[in-house]
């Protein structure tokens, strides 16, 4: 009963967010593509809708929605969905909305910070954008002991940045080497 709400956010929050609103009614579902600008305001429906919803059911108050949409972005308002963290927020309204086009602002909203892609047998990072900037923090000749855990700290000094600066990849560079 109700509607149910999912969304990609960059921020956890809900500005610029692509979200999905659905619900189910007469046995019927519906599914729209949505963004978000700001808070507290009702998505826009995307120009262009490409999600397709695949099944949908209501039973015993638990609304179930399947869709299906690209990993990659299309559109300006969309996001994609890529290896690593991706914040998903969430809401819904018990109410069924009345239209298609108004649907009450949600009763109960989340987010959660995810690997959606984990398992895809594709963890090797891809290139960075030309606006992106590498550096190593490396701890060399650290050898770690055979307790089941180890923590290791060490202070490094950063690069000086001109702007504010998102640390948005940490691989692990571990070489192992046995000593007998």
């Amino acid at each position: 009963t109700g509607w149910v709400g999912l969304g990609f956010s960059p921020t956890g929050f809900m500005p610029e967010s692509d979200v999905v609103i659905g619900w189910v009614k007469d046995g019927r579902g519906y599914l729209k593509d949505r963004y978000t600008i700001v808070y507290r305001t009702v998505p826009p429906i995307d120009a262009l809708q490409n999600v397709q919803l695949l099944s949908s059911s209501e039973a015993d108050g638990v609304t179930t929605l399947e869709f299906k949409r690209k990993l990659v972005a299309c559109e300006p308002n969309d996001r994609s969905i890529e290896e690593g963290t991706t914040r998903v927020i969430f809401s819904y309204n018990d109410n069924d909305p009345v239209s298609e086009d108004s649907p009450a602002q949600h009763q109960v909203a989340g987010r959660v910070s995810v690997n959606l892609l984990s398992g895809t047998g594709n963890l090797e990072p891809g290139p960075l954008e030309a606006d992106h900037t590498k550096f190593n923090l490396l701890n060399p000749n650290v050898s770690v002991p055979a307790r089941p855990t180890t923590y290791w700290c060490s202070p490094f000094k950063f690069p000086v940045l001109q702007n504010e600066a998102h640390i948005i990849r940490v691989p692990l560079p571990v070489t192992l080497a046995v000593t007998r």
